[in-house]
């Protein structure tokens, strides 16, 4: 009996660092990064929308965030509702890779043993604290860039209830 339990605490343990190592090899976030000001960005808009179709089709998030937010920030009037569509879809697959991760650390951490509790909170709160920098920056951009020259209801309801999915996940 003794060895059967050890060798399932085993797996358990080996499943979480294959879990902690893809996180890690995930790459960091550049809304982590201090974000360059809008004459430092290079591109025009329409490049950047397009490095964002590019970032899309090859499943790398983090890179479509930064390019959706320097389109938002050089869209004086708006985005289109494609160009919405990308938005959401940039920061909310941006942040569910880090909800994955949360919940992968709480469902192996419980078969670990005592002593490596610490380690693990302390993986928890950098992975919480990465999903909550970035539910603030997408809510900063909305609130600041996106709402005020929303113009009509439909684009203004799908910011709110963006808004409001995103402090959901905070």
């Amino acid at each position: 009996f003794g060895s059967r339990a050890v060798l399932a605490q085993a797996r358990c343990v080996s499943r979480l660092f294959a879990a902690v190592r893809r996180v890690r090899r995930a790459p960091l976030p550049r809304l982590l990064r201090p974000a360059p000001s809008l004459s430092a960005m290079s591109g025009t808009r329409d490049e950047n929308l397009k490095m964002a179709e590019f970032a899309d089709a090859s499943a790398r998030y983090d890179d479509m965030v930064t390019y959706m937010t320097r389109v938002v920030q050089m869209s004086a009037g708006g985005l289109a509702p494609a160009e919405r569509d990308y938005l959401i879809v940039a920061f909310k697959n941006s942040v569910s890779s880090r909800r994955r991760a949360i919940a992968a650390i709480d469902r192996y951490a419980a078969a670990l043993p005592a002593e490596m509790s610490p380690h693990i909170r302390s993986y928890r709160q950098k992975v919480v604290d990465e999903l909550s920098k970035i539910c603030e920056d997408v809510v900063r951009l909305l609130e600041t860039n996106l709402l005020p020259v929303a113009s009509g209801d439909e684009e203004k309801v799908v910011y709110l209830k963006t808004q409001g999915d995103f402090y959901r996940y905070m």
